[in-house]
């Protein structure tokens, strides 16, 4: 049930009116419970300030990371590999709480870039890499989830690099890929999810 325009309780402000800038209201004189109002604005255009310098960062370092991929399936060098990992250092500073503010995206942005840095460690060591290996490698303190959905998501990537390979007949590397994945699926299976 709509309610006419007329009978509505609520006006839209003049034309002339401009709100001013929470800089300039002098929080001293505004009664006690409207200053947590201003606090929360606070909040929220630093939350912004934040977002509009993760926003591209982020964005910048996924395409590195899938263009790294590709080219690692297609043979070629990781070039920007020490580039990606310098952009995750810039954006680990910006948001350094795992609990607090790496949600969704961000958290895939790390989650990504620990694939990549688990598939080079497997590649040169032959094993599976620990969160200390991760930092040690690339000076990221990652919280489980991010370390748990990136050797996750490397596990997916040894299944195509695990194909190249029985193309060009080499035993060693598919039997190298299958013990790790093997190995990880079973931790999975017996691992308690309910904590």
């Amino acid at each position: 049930m709509s309610v006419p325009p007329s009978k509505r309780q609520c006006r839209r402000a003049p034309a002339s009116f401009t709100p001013s800038p929470v800089a300039e209201i002098d929080v001293a004189v505004v009664p006690s419970g409207c200053s947590t109002v201003f606090v929360i604005i606070a909040e929220l255009k630093e939350q912004k300030r934040v977002h509009e310098q993760i926003s591209p960062l982020r964005n910048t370092i996924m395409q590195k990371v899938k263009r790294c991929f590709q080219d690692f399936h297609s043979g070629k060098e990781l070039s920007d590999f020490p580039a990606i990992i310098s952009q995750a250092k810039v954006l680990f500073n910006l948001v350094p709480d795992p609990k607090e503010q790496r949600r969704g995206r961000v958290q895939d942005v790390f989650s990504n870039v620990t694939s990549l840095v688990a598939l080079r460690w497997f590649l040169r060591e032959g094993v599976l890499c620990s969160p200390h290996d991760i930092q040690k490698e690339s000076g990221l303190i990652l919280s489980d989830s991010e370390y748990l959905l990136g050797t996750i998501a490397m596990a997916r990537e040894l299944e195509r690099y695990s194909v190249g390979r029985a193309t060009v007949g080499d035993a060693r590397s598919i039997v190298l890929c299958k013990r790790l994945v093997s190995s990880l699926l079973g931790e999975l299976m017996g691992f308690d999810f309910r904590n």
